[in-house]
């Protein structure tokens, strides 16, 4: 099974293995030690048997070291992005004001002002939180391919939701590239339509 046919969950226990063998962290036992979670449900999770949660992604990104873009698959770079103090995102900055635009986000006109305060890590992160997106997609602007693909399972996310579906985790689409991800958008916003 290649990468491009593994489930969401299957991705995701294939990447904690590769930081597990990085950093030398034996078992499934230390490392929900590391991670200060059940051995048990750890497992169960890991071999597709129940869903990971956010806040196990979260704890389990902490103790290897790395980010829960990656442990989803968002991300390639295994290697936590330092984020203490000031990131250099200082306004204007127009790729972050296009971004925040794009997400409907209130602070999009301090990124577009010349005067405009730097944007700390934490505010970021929260504001990447609020609306369920990588703090990558706001602070790394040299990969447009990831951002395309943020961008389009926001889309995608979007139409859903506007077609009155309660629940989605549109990362449990797995590998979908950003322009079938927009198709799927347009087909469940043509159906939705009266």
């Amino acid at each position: 099974m290649n990468e491009t046919d593994e489930l969401p969950w299957q991705g995701i226990t294939r990447r904690i293995r590769t930081r597990m063998l990085d950093l030398n962290v034996r078992t499934a036992e230390d490392l929900a030690h590391l991670a200060g979670v059940n051995r048990s449900s750890l497992s169960l999770k890991m071999t597709g048997k129940r869903p990971f949660r956010f806040s196990d992604l979260q704890a389990l990104s902490t103790a290897l070291e790395t980010t829960v873009s990656y442990l989803i698959g968002e991300s390639t770079n295994r290697e936590p992005r330092t984020t203490d103090g000031p990131v250099t995102v200082a306004p204007p900055h127009p790729e972050l004001h296009r971004r925040l635009t794009f997400l409907g986000d209130d602070h999009a006109h301090r990124a577009g002002q010349p005067d405009g305060e730097i944007f700390d890590a934490a505010e970021l992160e929260a504001i990447a939180l609020r609306h369920d997106v990588s703090t990558d997609y706001l602070t790394r602007f040299d990969d447009q391919e990831s951002a395309d693909r943020c961008e389009a399972l926001v889309e995608f996310t979007r139409a859903a939701r506007e077609a009155g579906v309660q629940r989605i985790n549109a990362r449990s689409m797995g590998p979908l590239p950003a322009s079938e991800l927009r198709a799927l958008a347009r087909i469940i916003r043509s159906h939705a339509a009266p």
